[in-house]
């Protein structure tokens, strides 16, 4: 008879035993999995750019800054010419900056001009009659 030293134990006791290295193998794979798809939930949806030059021609107007306004505008404006959420965005600015420079003339006449074009390619759209009703 072969004697075993004080605590070892024989294979047969638990034949349902995984090595240790594969139960290991099996959660890291889960946790990968589970922060790859969590990275994947929080990760904003991609915002267009004409939509990006539109939301900083905003925050300028909101911050004041209204050469930038204009500029971020006026590059949302060239992306989609006939676009009215960017015309009223850039006849705001316009407006604003002609009253803001001492009566600056020619910032209302583009303005009007800018308003007019888009109204007349969308004569029922709410942001062109915004537009044409500010300048």
């Amino acid at each position: 008879m072969i004697r075993r030293g004080y605590g070892t134990r024989s294979r047969r006791s638990r034949p349902w035993r995984l090595p240790f290295a594969v139960v290991q193998g099996v959660m890291a794979g889960v946790l990968v999995w589970a922060l790859g798809w969590v990275g994947s939930v929080l990760t904003p949806a991609p915002v267009k750019p004409i939509e990006a030059e539109l939301e900083a021609a905003r925050r300028a107007f909101d911050s004041g800054n209204l050469n930038e306004a204009i500029a971020a505008a006026e590059r949302a404006f060239a992306a989609r010419p006939d676009w009215p959420p960017a015309a009223l965005e850039m006849v705001r600015a316009l407006v604003y900056r002609s009253y803001v420079d001492y009566d600056d003339l020619p910032d209302r006449r583009r303005a009007l001009e800018l308003s007019g074009a888009v109204l007349e390619a969308h004569p029922d759209d709410p942001n062109a009659l915004a537009a044409r009703a500010f300048a």
